[in-house]
């Protein structure tokens, strides 16, 4: 179960999170608050586990990769309108247009299934001069995400990497 301190800090998801729904605050009355917070959790033993299971679906929904790349999609289209200058890839050796991107994760096995690609690409795709035609970019981003060189996925994927050539 997830106990939350109240914060002046915020994440993209928090206006999603419900208090006793997904989680269990405390800092809110006073800064020792959090020993009443896991008494209430021992004392209603089976209404917390529910808040964490509820705390666990909430993160598999909305805070896994894919739910976090189709934020940051939309988050990078609402700023690209705000620039002032014409975005290229034309000087850079690896550049992949964010739609080219969402295209493939909407066709590759492991994400197809993980987001609403189709409603974010009709949505906001449509005008994007920068997309290949169809899905003809699919094949070449594959072997591009093959390559580990070119796309470190995370901090897991470039430890066993690293681990990887240092056993060879």
């Amino acid at each position: 179960m997830v106990l939350k301190a109240a914060s002046i800090r915020t994440g993209y998801y928090y206006n999603a999170l419900e208090p006793y729904i997904h989680f269990v605050p405390f800092m809110e009355k006073h800064k020792d608050d959090i020993v009443e917070a896991i008494q209430w959790a021992r004392a209603n033993d089976e209404e917390a586990q529910k808040i964490a299971r509820r705390g666990v679906e909430f993160a598999k929904e909305h805070l896994a990769r894919p739910a976090r790349l189709c934020y940051l999609f939309r988050l990078l289209t609402h700023l690209s309108k705000q620039y002032r200058y014409p975005v290229s890839c034309q000087r850079r050796k690896l550049c992949v247009p964010l739609v080219e991107e969402l295209k493939y994760m909407s066709r590759f096995e492991k994400t197809a299934g993980t987001c609403n690609y189709k409603e974010l690409l009709e949505k906001y795709a449509t005008d994007e001069l920068s997309a290949a035609p169809d899905d003809s970019a699919f094949e070449e981003l594959y072997s591009q995400h093959e390559d580990p060189l070119h796309w470190p996925r995370d901090d897991v994927f470039v430890e066993e990497l690293t681990r990887g050539r240092q056993q060879q």
